[in-house]
């Protein structure tokens, strides 16, 4: 369980520093035009962070599948509300919140049918 607990907290960071990379450009002035900065300052980390990430669930499912699910689905956890926070974009449309439900469906597969 423990493999699974830290899965899922390295893949929020992996998703929060992804976010950074990739939206930083469009919430924060400094970011415009510094494509290899982001890159190397969020990039790397996120790599090194998905990395262990995906170690930690394949340990936990033994499946490969399963880690890219869990991964896939995380990724709804972070994404509405660091763009919410950071960039005020909204949360609760109709769209947002059915693919959001629908990625905790798949998130709930994944951890509980064995």
């Amino acid at each position: 369980m423990i493999s699974l607990i830290l899965a899922i907290l390295l893949t929020l960071a992996g998703h929060i520093l992804t976010w950074f990379q990739s939206n930083s450009q469009f919430t924060w002035k400094f970011w415009e035009g510094k494509p290899l900065l982001a890159a190397v300052a969020f990039g790397l980390p996120s790599s090194i962070v998905f990395w262990y990430a995906a170690n930690y669930s394949y340990k936990y499912f033994g499946a490969l599948w399963n880690t890219r699910f869990l991964m896939f689905g995380l990724s709804y956890v972070t994404f509405p509300l660091m763009t919410y926070m950071f960039a005020g974009e909204p949360v609760f449309t109709a769209k947002n919140l059915v693919c959001t439900a629908l990625s905790f469906a798949i998130l709930l597969i994944q951890i509980f049918w064995k």
